[in-house]
């Protein structure tokens, strides 16, 4: 998750005692230096005049709503996904079985093998590409036929390519276009102007009091190479784990596990939680600074009228330290999949830990994907120590945990969800078939 400075939604603070005129309304305010916060008033820093509050708010990092958000966030990523991989299961099931059955209680009892279900989805999503290049086809009728083969054979390789992918591979799929279409946002934002709405909604800035940016951050990238680098690691790696972990059955061993016909509703709950349980992780160590820092400056204001004169100068210089840290504090921000992607590649690690992971600046040396993950953490632990502002080493920390947690437990709880999903289909529709 890379860090982003924020200067750009912080452009609008004003010189003191100026006398120039004011700028006109469609002309760009220039940048001017910040200035350290010089009163604390209900645990807010208070900056220089000028400060347009209601366009920039800055706000205590909260925690408990962080916290409420992540978990709404997870239980309707894995509910409304799990959902989605028992309807997708059921269609495939009615299309292949042999004989009808009336419910989904009777997927409890009968063991379908998961590779004939496969094939039957692999065929079932060659029907339906077949069916949508018909339509193409005719939607294209007006046009002459030199304009319609290049359209209808580039549609074709598309398609042809997409079937051939790993299904690990089309899972991410989804994930990479979303990143792809906030990418483009980015890109015409300075020219449409509505940058500062991309910084305000897709930027996790903590001191903003937006929670939802925990989630909006993950799927945002601003600069080109952090997009590409990113997405291709995404691409590398996927969901090729997690159909490990789908296979496992849940804790209760009585009860059947519900294979999974395609990985990616797993792997896009997987995806959505850890980027929003890596931006949490940042969110709460910005949270817990602002409250130690506003606490000792606190402290140190309410000293300074009693103290001595050689204690006085002592502690103007700790207010003088704790504004400019509270200063820093307000505009730290980060944004991107770094937390995300370091899940997926932990759970890769200890899933498959035979594997080898090629970086991209070294693509011809192989190392084991172990080795790599241990380096990769043990430079986000020094970064952390050494106070590198460049990534967000709190976030790929927090991202890595995730996998780790998922890996003892992202199985069952993945299986557990969706036999709820399915439990809950049995009782409230009715019988399908007689």
């Amino acid at each position: 998750m890379l860090r982003s400075s924020c200067c750009s939604e912080l452009k609008h603070f004003r010189r003191l005692h100026t006398s120039a005129a004011a700028p006109r309304v469609w002309s760009r305010p220039r940048l001017l230096p910040r200035r350290p916060v010089n009163a604390l008033k209900d645990s807010k820093p208070q900056f220089a005049a000028g400060y347009a509050s209601s366009e920039i708010p800055v706000v205590r990092p909260p925690i408990g709503r962080a916290v409420l958000y992540f978990g709404t966030v997870a239980l309707l990523s894995f509910s409304g996904c799990a959902a989605w991989s028992v309807f997708k299961t059921e269609k495939i099931v009615q299309q292949s079985a042999k004989q009808n059955w009336t419910s989904m209680g009777s997927f409890f009892i009968d063991q379908y093998d998961t590779r004939r279900l496969k094939d039957a989805e692999r065929d079932a999503q060659l029907s339906s590409l077949h069916r949508r290049l018909i339509q193409l086809r005719r939607s294209l009728a007006v046009l002459p036929a030199v304009v319609q083969e290049p359209i209808i054979r580039a549609a074709l390789s598309l398609a042809e390519w997409y079937v051939e992918l790993p299904s690990y591979k089309q899972a991410a799929i989804p994930v990479i276009a979303i990143n792809t279409g906030v990418f483009a946002l980015w890109m015409l934002a300075p020219r449409l102007r509505f940058s500062l709405f991309m910084q305000r909604h897709f930027t996790a800035r903590p001191a903003s009091g937006r929670v939802y940016t925990m989630l909006t951050s993950v799927f945002s990238h601003k600069a080109p190479a952090h997009f590409l680098f990113n997405n291709l690691a995404l691409w590398s790696v996927g969901a090729s784990s997690l159909t490990v972990l789908a296979s496992r059955k849940a804790w209760n061993s009585d009860v059947i596990t519900i294979p999974d016909v395609i990985p990616g509703p797993h792997f896009f709950a997987f995806f959505v939680t850890a980027g929003t349980f890596a931006s949490l992780v940042s969110h709460l160590v910005t949270a817990l600074r602002w409250r130690a820092t506003s606490s000792i400056l606190k402290q140190a204001t309410r000293s300074v009228p009693r103290a001595s004169q050689r204690l006085r100068a002592d502690l103007n210089a700790t207010i003088r330290l704790a504004n400019i840290v509270l200063s820093k504090l307000a505009q730290r921000a980060s944004l991107g999949s770094s937390g995300a992607i370091y899940a997926a590649f932990v759970l890769s690690a200890l899933t498959y830990p035979q594997a080898t992971l090629s970086l991209i600046f070294l693509p011809f040396t192989a190392i084991p994907i172990q080795w790599g993950m241990s380096g990769l953490i043990l430079l986000d632990i020094i970064g952390i120590v050494r106070g590198w502002r460049l990534f967000d080493h709190f976030a790929h920390i927090g991202g890595a945990l995730f996998g780790l947690v998922y890996y003892a437990y992202g199985g069952a709880f993945w299986n557990i969800a969706k036999q709820q999903v399915a439990k809950f289909r049995q009782e409230t529709s009715r019988p399908q078939f007689a």
